[in-house]
């Protein structure tokens, strides 16, 4: 499912990125085009002015320096005074040969345009213009203009023409140069398919921990529910007088099935981010003291020492969930308590810690090996049989994890080299509410 999942994800993402990409090019590359045919179409336009102004202003016709405008702006430049053409020949070639051309713009100017160019305009002021585009015999295409001047003595007309394959050159670049950062963005979609898999990566590694979860459970409620039915298939054809322990196997299963559900209760909680904590000002050393005579029964069972120490001149106040802090001290009181050998001794002590409160519960036991500190928090992992009884299911310090994660603090181990365990909890200090 969550391939399917990634492949649509995947599928949806190149979509709408290629179309943005494919749309956003176009656009560009429009506008480009536009401009750069604005740009080649002003150019043309001054020169045609510049010719233009320059017949009017003289009398004499300068051949040089039609040359030189000529070769300058890749012009074919053809004058005619009376409809008598000048002896200037140009020095531009073309591949249609140049009086096809002139003929051609004259032809279209005064078909589509209706401006003759062998006709002198009435009026001085009626001076005729047209700027248009023809084909030459090879395909190749032309800017052309046919301009009409009145004179004192009849009239001059003037064409212009100007290759356009340079500038079509450019636009042809600019369409591979958009060709290829489309191309380009097309062969990045790969990157959609590392983008939905970070993103359905959550979902997998959930579904992955709540199968595992799951299957923890079930293999630890198996245990109980089978000694439960067993004690109650022996109860029915008991003979022996003595029924109570089967009884108490019973009642035995029974709590460690009612601890496992509360446990699991407490988690999918946390899971479901509908756990709260309710916040008050707490008096931690009073926390700590209060525990440790919670607790003090069950040392004084094994021999144990179980002391408190606090600064004398007292912490601050701590807001949190008194409650919640204390289940997480009672569950690793209790690990202390259970894994620490008779006779030896747990420490419970807090103190100022840069901007927070430090906890710490130390004991003398036989610690933690180093391959099982990372995992001691995961949910249902328990180490070695001499770290393990049978009455717990690996829960206890997923629990006190999370409770201490929703004070907005941290919880790490630190093993004494075989010779206790020290498990500090860092809590940032709130002010209280009023």
């Amino acid at each position: 499912m969550l391939k399917q999942l990634r492949r649509r994800l995947t599928f949806v993402c190149a979509c709408i990125t290629g179309v943005i990409l494919c749309v956003m090019a176009v656009a560009s590359l429009a506008v480009s085009e536009t401009q750069l045919a604005e740009q080649a179409q002003l150019a043309f336009q001054n020169n045609v002015n510049a010719v233009t102004l320059r017949m009017q202003m003289q009398e004499v016709l300068d051949w040089a320096w039609l040359s030189q405008t000529e070769t300058a702006n890749g012009l074919l430049i053809h004058i005619e005074e009376n409809n008598r053409p000048h002896l200037f020949s140009g020095t531009v070639a073309a591949a249609t040969p140049r009086e096809t051309l002139v003929e051609l713009a004259r032809e279209t100017a005064k078909k589509l345009y209706d401006v003759d160019a062998g006709l002198r305009p009435p009026t001085a002021l009626e001076s005729r213009q047209v700027i248009f585009r023809i084909t030459g015999e090879s395909g190749e295409k032309y800017r052309a203009a046919v301009v009409v001047l009145r004179t004192g003595q009849g009239f001059i007309s003037i064409t212009l023409l100007k290759d356009m394959q340079e500038e079509q050159v450019r636009v042809l670049v600019l369409r591979i140069v958009f060709a290829g950062i489309v191309f380009s963005g097309l062969l990045l979609m790969g990157f959609s398919w590392w983008f939905s898999g970070r993103a359905t990566r959550p979902v997998a590694e959930s579904q992955q921990r709540q199968s595992e979860f799951i299957a923890a459970a079930s293999h630890e409620l198996r245990a109980p529910l089978a000694v439960i039915r067993a004690s109650a298939s022996a109860l029915k054809y008991e003979v022996s007088g003595e029924p109570h322990r089967f009884v108490d196997a019973i009642d035995r299963e029974c709590v460690r099935t009612c601890r496992l559900v509360d446990d699991l209760l407490t988690l999918a909680s946390v899971d479901a981010k509908s756990w709260s904590i309710v916040r008050q000002p707490i008096e931690i050393d009073a926390l700590l003291r209060e525990t440790r005579e919670d607790f003090a029964p069950m040392a004084e069972q094994k021999g144990q020492t179980l002391t408190v120490e606090v600064p004398g001149n007292g912490l601050p106040l701590f807001t949190g969930d008194e409650q919640r802090l204390k289940q997480t001290l009672a569950i690793l009181l209790d690990n202390a308590l259970r894994y620490t050998p008779e006779g030896g001794k747990i420490l419970l002590k807090a103190g100022r810690h840069g901007r927070g409160i430090r906890i710490q519960v130390i004991d003398n036991g036989p610690g933690i090996a180093g391959e099982h500190k990372e995992h001691v928090f995961d949910r249902f992992y328990r180490e070695d049989k001499s770290r393990t009884q049978k009455e717990h299911y690996g829960l206890g310090l997923s629990i006190a994890w999370e409770l201490v994660r929703l004070h907005g603090g941290k919880i790490s181990l630190q093993d004494m080299d075989g010779e206790g365990l020290t498990v500090t909890i860092d809590l940032p200090l709130r002010e209280p509410k009023a």
